[in-house]
C-alpha cells in the first residue's frame, strides 16, 4: 500500500504569490536549481506523489520556509518563534518515517 502524505506545497506557493503580488511561474532555472523536473514538481504540488527529504529541503530553502512546514501533520510541531535544532528536526523526520531518497 502506497500512502501519499499530504503536503502544503500549493499553500506555500499561494503565500509566495500573495507576498510577491505576482503569479509564481517556475522557469527552467528554477527546476534546475531545485533538482526536480517540471512534471514531478507539478505532481508534488497536486499531492499525487510524496516529497523526498532532499526535495523537501530544496523546496524549503527556495520558498524560505522550514522543511517541516511542507506537511500538514508536522506544522503543529512548529512554533512561530522557535527554530528547531538539527537534532530536533532529525528526530521529527525519523519519527514521521519520511523517505530519505
Amino acid at each position: 500500500m502506497n500512502l501519499i502524505l499530504s503536503n502544503n506545497l500549493s499553500e506555500i506557493i499561494k503565500r509566495k504569490e500573495s507576498r510577491d503580488r505576482s503569479d509564481f511561474k517556475p522557469n527552467r532555472t528554477f527546476f534546475k536549481d531545485i533538482g526536480i523536473g517540471q512534471k514531478r514538481f507539478w505532481q508534488l504540488v497536486r499531492n499525487e506523489k510524496n516529497l523526498t527529504l532532499l526535495e523537501a529541503k530544496r523546496l524549503a530553502e527556495f520558498f524560505n520556509v522550514h522543511v517541516l512546514e511542507l506537511h500538514d501533520f508536522t506544522k503543529k510541531f512548529l512554533s512561530k518563534n522557535k527554530e528547531l535544532s538539527e537534532e530536533e528536526e532529525a528526530n521529527y523526520v525519523e519519527r514521521l518515517g519520511l523517505s530519505k531518497s
